[in-house]
């Protein structure tokens, strides 16, 4: 797609020069603009040239035309900066490299992970044994007083632990013990394993919300690259019917000059060539806006040079689509088999499942064994150490509802989970059901409008070829070339805006069943 002007051959014209193409509000020069040869000279005999729409100049050449292209540049508004590592230009797949790299949503989603991993390694160690040490010194002072201290009341014998009669006196003494105590679940009905399957289905479903949001920055990444890409071509687009405007401007100025037209037919067309310049400052401002919009969508500075690469070919011949379209039924199955966050709403429910197991295993009996060591000073300088062990088993029977009703307050909030994650897997699935059919529908739409389009850029051009000749010649009134050039803008814009309306929906097709291209896992 690209302007195509009136070529018209006459025996008696002169030639002419061709006219300095003008740039693109990112520097894109445009096609050279072809001369009506009838502007020159006097003509006679005119016929048409059929030609082919060429496309637009490719959306990726240096920034050369300053901003805004019409009125009081700002010196420095429009200046880039290069970041280390971020090509100038990039596909699509290194755009979504970069964004699931950079974006902190991503950064966001991997914490998540780690957070909903800690439960899980917890309950794994729980069927480990424990082993606790305990290393105590203690020096006692007592204040000096009456009786004995440390001896029996009855038979003059000294109480255990003491050094008997004599330490009656011994207001000051060290205490030193060192101990080590061995705990192993042996027994609880399943309540530990369930914790740790109710975790596990946990850190699984963070997993999964993981890959959602990453295709879902792929999704944010390939919208921001196509609507930059859309805004690129707009300003092409808007320089090419600028172009188009002033030649019609200097066609009528040499009709005018020569005494063939009257000079009150300039003055609409150049109402016209001022709309399309006031058309085109806008469209800079708009493509200057798109990406810096793209870059921030990677995750860099809006100040960043990276621009798209344009996989979009704008002409009125082939397919630009590749994607094929599948029935309603095949499409939201293939979404519920693909979507990270249909299978996390399913992993929630298992985790509600066993957390509410867990729950009832509360009132399951608990057998524990232990064993311990530990040697302890005997007199009063913390010295004379005498050894003492200990092994044991622990069985734990809870009394239902005499623990203050904790546990069956632990049930009773279990269920409720349980029923809000069943219900969020079911409004997950009538969601992923209604983006897919809403996607589906879009992207029917995308491609009918987009053949559409082509007819109609295919015959705007070939109306407007034809209105200028029959305006040379007299055929045609000052009313019907403006409205051929109107019309010729609006299927030049629509044709921009059908193509990437297409590929914008494509994206959204494929995230909508989950097929979209993006990491699968943290």
């Amino acid at each position: 797609m690209a302007l195509v002007i009136l070529a018209a051959s006459f025996s008696n014209a002169q030639p002419a020069a061709r006219p300095t193409p003008i740039p693109t509000a990112t520097g894109r020069p445009a096609l050279p603009l072809p001369t009506p040869s009838f502007l020159f000279g006097q003509p006679t005999a005119p016929s048409i040239i059929p030609s082919v729409p060429p496309t637009l100049p490719p959306a990726n050449q240096p920034t050369s035309l300053p901003y805004p292209a019409y009125g009081s540049p700002v010196p420095g508004a429009t200046a880039l900066i290069a970041a280390p590592g971020i090509p100038q230009i990039v596909d699509l797949q290194q755009a979504i490299a970069i964004g699931i790299a950079k974006s902190p949503l991503m950064a966001s989603a991997r914490g998540s992970v780690e957070v909903n991993t800690a439960p899980v390694v917890a309950a794994q160690l729980g069927f480990f044994p424990s082993v606790t040490g305990t290393g105590t010194s203690t020096h006692t002072n007592r204040q000096p007083g009456g009786g004995n201290v440390g001896t029996s009341t009855g038979g003059g014998a000294s109480a255990p632990g003491t050094v008997g009669a004599a330490s009656s006196a011994v207001n000051s003494f060290t205490s030193n013990s060192l101990s080590l105590t061995l705990k192993q679940l042996i027994f609880d009905g399943g309540n530990l394993l369930a914790q740790l399957r109710s975790a596990k289905a946990t850190q699984n479903a963070t997993i999964d919300a993981y890959r959602r949001q990453a295709q879902t920055v792929a999704n944010n990444v390939a919208q921001a690259y196509y609507a930059a890409l859309a805004a690129q071509r707009t300003t092409a687009a808007a320089v090419s019917s600028l172009r188009n405007a002033e030649a019609q401007v200097a066609l009528v100025q040499a009709q005018v000059a020569a005494g063939t037209a009257a000079a009150s037919a300039v003055a609409p067309l150049e109402f016209q060539a001022a709309q399309a310049r006031a058309t085109l400052v806008t469209d800079q401002g708009n493509e200057l806006a798109a990406l810096a919009n793209f870059a921030t969508t990677l995750g860099l500075d809006p100040n960043v040079n990276v621009q798209p690469k344009d996989d979009a070919p704008l002409s009125s011949t082939g397919s630009i689509s590749t994607i094929p379209i599948p029935s309603y039924e095949q499409a939201v199955a293939r979404a519920l088999a693909l979507r990270p966050d249909y299978d996390q709403a399913v992993k929630q429910v298992d985790a509600a499942r066993y957390a509410l197991r867990a729950a009832y295993l509360g009132y399951s009996p608990t057998l524990t064994g232990s064993a311990s060591w530990g040697t302890a000073s005997t007199d009063i300088v913390g010295q004379t150490f005498r050894n003492t062990n200990q092994i044991g088993l622990t069985l734990t029977v809870p009394l239902p509802f005499l623990d203050q009703g904790i546990t069956e307050g632990k049930i009773l909030q279990a269920k409720g989970n349980l029923d809000i994650a069943q219900a969020n897997l079911n409004s997950t699935k009538l969601s992923i059901e209604n983006s897919v059919k809403s996607a589906l529908v879009a992207l029917i739409s995308a491609k009918a409008r987009l053949d559409q389009v082509q007819y109609e850029y295919t015959s705007a051009v070939t109306n407007l070829q034809a209105t200028q000749a029959q305006y040379r010649v007299g055929v045609a009134a000052i009313t019907d070339l403006i409205n051929a050039q109107n019309q010729y803008t609006t299927a030049l814009v629509d044709q921009v805006n059908a193509v990437y309306s297409l590929r914008q929906a494509e994206q959204t097709y494929l995230y909508a069943t989950g097929e979209i291209a993006a990491v699968q896992g943290p």
